[in-house]
Order: structure tokens, then C-alpha cells, then sequence
């Protein structure tokens, strides 16, 4: 408290200059600056540890082994892949050390990547005989860009790779965690082609690769309506962390889209069904038991729920405590309906949608969220919606030009000529005058 101990030593002349009242209160007015200096230093500490980390400028692909495929050689385990990142990789290794000792990696630059996603990209490749690894469920490799340290599961096991019996052997595993969306009721009388509910009578067609419980109720209810748009994306590296890790467990991936891989641990839950889907049904009414999985899954799909409050307590309800959610939200995209699109959500909207039931251990602006792709879309969705003379002026301009207020260009023919679709999927404000009924 180096501004007392000073106060301390300037204020003997204050005691005898002006007594011994104004030396007291000279006292409390130091020491109440210190105290809230202090205070402030240690509300801003805490803040810094309890902020989420941020998402670091990098990704990675493991190219084997691929638990969804045979591998090439069963007694081999051929580990291979990249990482492409912002900042140099200063080491790539095995936590385990006996798997260290057995695959010694090779290292080597990996033009192709780079020359997808514009960063410098190493490869990395390893293999041994599966008897030389110590762990016969999975591996993490360690990786560090600009100091930080980051992880790659490994899957070093073997599992049925038929997308028929793994189907059937997942709809079994989850005939005791199901419950009806209509009424909660656990309890449901089985047949070969249906699921019905002994409390409220509701029926839902089965079969050997899908449960549905996509009852023409929830239909109507939730303005899902055929579409002929197919949602399809790969997981991420932290997406398949989890389900490698999770090997044992159950993975909610709620609006799944089509699948590329087909994993057993993961169920697809779709309005859609796909190859892969396993169960039909609605966001905000999920057809399992509290607490059933171990991990949720939310990649692109709350801005095209009709009720995202609804659908976020659905996803924390199946959660077990202390699973892992994983969510992504579009904040600056254009309107893209499979088959609607309602929100779109700040990282504060994020928050705000899930509350205090969650602690946020990441958050923000991922890799493949990145503004570039907004923009991007945004002008090449413009440039698609004008006719062809005003979409040569609009992309012969300079970005300079686009700085320009927008009330420059409200006659330029760039804007007046722009398609009324392409107007309301780009909007920047949207209104609405109305009449109470």
C-alpha cells in the first residue's frame, strides 16, 4: 500500500499544520482509494479468468484412421493428417509416451491445404502395429501455435463399420431413453412397425433405420413443411474430439443434415429423412428422457427453429450434467431457409438463449465464421440478384466505393434494379406495421 505508506510520511506536516482531524480523514481517503483500487484489479483478474478462451486461427483434418471406413491394413494403425494455421506449429507429438516411442512422426509441408485455406499447413504422418500402442481406445496428439497448446483425438480402435447394424444396435440402445413429445410419458406399448404411447395413445412409425416422431401435430405446430434443399456438412476437428472421446457414450446431433460419415455413438435428428438420419422430430420437443446423452450437438440449426428458447432448454433437458454443448449460430448470413430460417444470433444472443445452466468454457468467432464469409456471401448473393448490365457495374466497383454512405447509391441502378428475393435475403433491416386481430 505504497500510497499510505507516502500519505503517511507527507502527512506529519498536515497534523501539525492543520490538526489532527484533517489528518484522519486524510488517512480514510487514501486508504479508500487503495481499497478500490484493489477491488478493481481483482474484479478485473477474476473477469480475465472467467472470460471464454477465444477460437484460435486454425483448424485441422485427421485423414486416418477413419473409424467410419475399413482400414487398409487391420493390423496397422496409420495415423495421418494436417494442420493449418496463423503462426508457426512448434511441435506436433503423442501425449502417450509409449505410443511416442511407436510412431515417430513425419512431418512435411501440405501445399494442397494451404492452397484451400490460404495458411501455411504442415502434415503429419505415423504408423506402427496396433500391438505396439499401449491405448487401444483412442491417442491424443499435441500440437502448439503461438505458444498454445491444442489437441487431436485419435480414434485407435476398431468398431463394425456396416451402417445397417450399427443403426440397429444404436435404436436399441436408445429404447430406454425415449419419451413421448406429446406428453412426456415414458412408457411406450412396441411393435415392429410403431411406438405407441400408453399414456396419451399417440403412435410413431419405426422401422430398422429410423424412428419418427415427426407426428403431423409437431408438423403444423412448427411450420415444417417438405423442402427439397439438403442440409450437409462436415463435422469440425472439435466436433470429432467429441465423439472419439465419447466412443462409449451418446452424441445428440440435433438437425444433423446428411451425414458424410456415420458414426454409431452419434445420433442424427433430423425433420429430414436422409440415409443417416436415425430419429425424426422437432428441436423443441425431443423425443428422449432427461439427462440421456453425453454430449449435444447444435451446428446451424437455431436460426431455422421456430422457437429457439424452446429448442435450448430441449438441448440442456437431454444433456447429462457436465456434458459437453456444442453450438454454432450464424450472426451475419443471408436468409437461408431449410426449410425456414427464423434467427440469426450474437454471441450475447447465444448467452442470453441458454443462461446460467451453462458454463461457457469457448466462445465466439470460429475459423469458418470469420466476417471474410460474410462478405463474401453477401456480394456474390448480390452480384447474383441484379441483371447483367448492373451487375457489371456493381462488381467493376472499388471496396473504397462501397464505404460511401449507403444514401449515395439509392438511384444507382445496382440498387433499384436488385431482385425482391435478393433484397429480402440480404436485407439490413426488416419492418412491419400491423393490426391487433
Amino acid at each position: 500500500m505504497s500510497s499510505v505508506r507516502q500519505w503517511l510520511r507527507d502527512g506529519v506536516q498536515v497534523l501539525f499544520t492543520q490538526g489532527p482531524k484533517a489528518f484522519a480523514r486524510g488517512v480514510q481517503r487514501v486508504l479508500r482509494r487503495e481499497l478500490a483500487a484493489r477491488n478493481g484489479e481483482a474484479t478485473a483478474a477474476a473477469a480475465a479468468m472467467q472470460a471464454p478462451a477465444q477460437w484460435p486461427m486454425l483448424c485441422w483434418h485427421l485423414e486416418s484412421p477413419d473409424p467410419t471406413q475399413p482400414p487398409a491394413d487391420p493390423a496397422k494403425l496409420d495415423v495421418r493428417g494436417w494442420i493449418a494455421a496463423v503462426g508457426d506449429i512448434e511441435y506436433v507429438r503423442f501425449a502417450d509416451a509409449r505410443a511416442a516411442r511407436a510412431l515417430d512422426i513425419a512431418l512435411a509441408p501440405r501445399p494442397d491445404v494451404t492452397a484451400v485455406y490460404g495458411m501455411a499447413a504442415t502434415g503429419f504422418s505415423a504408423s506402427a502395429p496396433y500391438e505396439g500402442v499401449s491405448q487401444p481406445g483412442t491417442l491424443t496428439l499435441e500440437f502448439a501455435v503461438a505458444g498454445r497448446k491444442h489437441e487431436i483425438v485419435v480414434p485407435a480402435y476398431r468398431p463394425p463399420t456396416d451402417v445397417a447394424a450399427l443403426k440397429r444396435a444404436k435404436l436399441e440402445r436408445l429404447r430406454h431413453s425415449l419419451q413421448c413429445p406429446s406428453c412426456g410419458s415414458r412408457a411406450f406399448d412396441e411393435s415392429p412397425a410403431s411406438l405407441q404411447c400408453r399414456h396419451c395413445s399417440a403412435v410413431f412409425p419405426r422401422s430398422e433405420t429410423a424412428l419418427d416422431f415427426l407426428t403431423p401435430e409437431l408438423r403444423a405446430a412448427f411450420d415444417i413443411v417438405p423442402t427439397e434443399n439438403v442440409s450437409s456438412n462436415s463435422y469440425d476437428g472439435e466436433a470429432l474430439n467429441i465423439i472419439h472421446r465419447l466412443r462409449d457414450g451418446l452424441v445428440l446431433d440435433c438437425g444433423a443434415g446428411l451425414r458424410e460419415r456415420y458414426f454409431g455413438n452419434v445420433v442424427n435428428y433430423e425433420i429430414v429423412p436422409y440415409a443417416t438420419t436415425d430419429v425424426l422430430g422437432v428441436g423443441e420437443r425431443l423425443p428422449f428422457a432427461d439427462a440421456a446423452f453425453d454430449a449435444v450437438f447444435s451446428f446451424a440449426v437455431l436460426e431455422h427453429v421456430k422457437d429457439p428458447f424452446a429448442c435450448s432448454r430441449e438441448l440442456l433437458r437431454v444433456l447429462k450434467p457436465g456434458g459437453t454443448l456444442y453450438c454454432q449460430v450464424p450472426f451475419l448470413q443471408p436468409v437461408h431457409g431449410y426449410p425456414h430460417h427464423y434467427y440469426n444470433m450474437t454471441t450475447t444472443g447465444m448467452r442470453n438463449l441458454f443462461g446460467d445452466a451453462i458454463e461457457v468454457e469457448r466462445m465466439g468467432t470460429f475459423l469458418f465464421g470469420q466476417p471474410v464469409f460474410a462478405l463474401s456471401w453477401i456480394l456474390n448473393r448480390y452480384a447474383q440478384g441484379l441483371p447483367p448490365g448492373a451487375r457489371e457495374e456493381f462488381t467493376a466497383m472499388k471496396v473504397g466505393d462501397l464505404l460511401e454512405p449507403g444514401n449515395k447509391y439509392l438511384a444507382a441502378p445496382f440498387v433499384t434494379a436488385l431482385a425482391g428475393a435478393t433484397r429480402e435475403e440480404l436485407s439490413c433491416c426488416n419492418g412491419l406495421i400491423a393490426r391487433k386481430r
